[in-house]
């Protein structure tokens, strides 16, 4: 409920300051935060990572939406890290069709929940980061494109 309030309240303060178009991304729970919060302010733009997406969150008002889901087919919880299975957001992908989303899924094969770590303040990219960087990369720049000017 917190991170849902917290985007909630990035999206009125952006729309406060004049945005008109918004596009939500997010990672893991943040995904999950984004779905809601776009369903709830009409936001019809969402790029999920690795998405835990409960089953009790309603996806109903995302019908219409623009839902592109990435996540690394070597997620879920391993050698004692968090993380979030491949299915259990293949599952969400079907729940969002069934809602009426334009909802895709892509895997990033090889890779794992998240990015990169930062071990002693240092960041280390992980394994297949840039497979993710360039899907990121192309949903952010087709939805800048579709946005007026």
């Amino acid at each position: 409920d917190s991170l849902i309030a917290d985007a909630t309240d990035a999206v009125d303060a952006s729309r406060r300051r004049g945005a008109t178009t918004i596009a939500l991304l997010g990672f893991s729970a943040g995904g999950a935060a984004s779905l809601a919060c776009a369903g709830s302010r009409g936001i019809t733009t969402v790029i999920a990572l690795a998405p835990w997406v409960p089953e009790q969150l309603d996806l109903s008002p995302l019908s219409g939406a623009r839902v592109r889901v990435f996540h690394g087919n070597r997620d879920g919880e391993r050698f004692g890290f968090p993380g979030v299975s491949p299915q259990h957001s293949r599952d969400a992908v079907a729940r969002l069709r069934a809602a009426g989303a334009d909802a895709t899924h892509t895997t990033i094969r090889g890779g794992v929940h998240g990015l990169a770590v930062r071990p002693f303040g240092r960041l280390v990219p992980l394994p297949h980061a840039r497979q993710w960087l360039d899907q990121i990369t192309s949903e952010v720049a087709h939805f800048a494109s579709q946005a007026p000017a």
